[in-house]
């Protein structure tokens, strides 16, 4: 049974290039039926942005990249090599998804790769019996290379800071999308399968920091 997930409202503020980001727990769930698997799930209760530190004109530009939406998303290390597709919302408030395993798919309502804050790229894990693009994400170690290929022709460089996994039911929404004064990348996918159950329990999140 797949489950009606739903996106919280992003309120991203630049005062300074201040970053502000609120949105819900992320969660991948799979499936056997072969129907699309949500991927943001609501959160109870309310979230206190946390303040960061202002960031003068003369470091954003030196720093951080333009808006540019991302193309393609490549991991040497573990092998994946995705085209990226956009990701909105459905008319029930819930993110819309990607038609099967074969692609990774951002947020178009988070930061682009290279902006300030966090970028959101997810990815099933599985699809139909199939492995799904990010299906060794689980796999991938603290210092590998992330690269985004962009539409206007850069490539951002992420490096892999930490990989988390967090229970569904307690996901903590805060800690993987609130403010962060970098240009931020945050690839989810599902982790440990219950087979007496059929479902994932829990999101594997990783963390990466652009370098370049």
């Amino acid at each position: 049974m797949v489950e009606e997930l739903s996106l919280s409202r992003k309120r991203l503020v630049q005062s300074g290039w201040l970053l502000a980001v609120t949105i819900a727990a992320a969660t991948l769930l799979w499936a056997q039926s072969g129907s699309s698997p949500p991927l943001l799930q609501k959160t109870s209760g309310s979230q206190t942005p946390v303040r960061v530190q202002t960031i003068s004109a003369t470091m954003y530009r030196s720093t951080f990249a333009k808006r540019s939406v991302p193309l393609q998303i490549t991991i040497p290390s573990i092998a994946v090599n995705s085209k990226i597709m956009q990701l909105g919302l459905e008319k029930d408030g819930s993110l819309a998804v990607p038609p099967d395993g074969s692609l990774a798919g951002w947020y178009k309502g988070s930061p682009t790769p290279g902006e300030i804050g966090p970028s959101v790229i997810a990815g099933h894990v599985d699809w139909k019996g199939k492995i799904g693009v990010f299906f060794r994400l689980r796999s991938v170690k603290v210092g590998a290379i992330v690269k985004i290929r962009r539409a206007d022709g850069f490539t951002q460089t992420f490096k892999v800071e930490r990989i988390r996994s967090f229970a569904k039911k307690n996901f903590p929404s805060h800690q993987v999308y609130g403010n962060i004064a970098y240009a931020g990348l945050r690839l989810i996918t599902c982790g440990d399968f219950n087979f007496q159950l059929h479902k994932y329990m829990n999101d594997i999140v990783v963390y990466a920091k652009m370098i370049a």
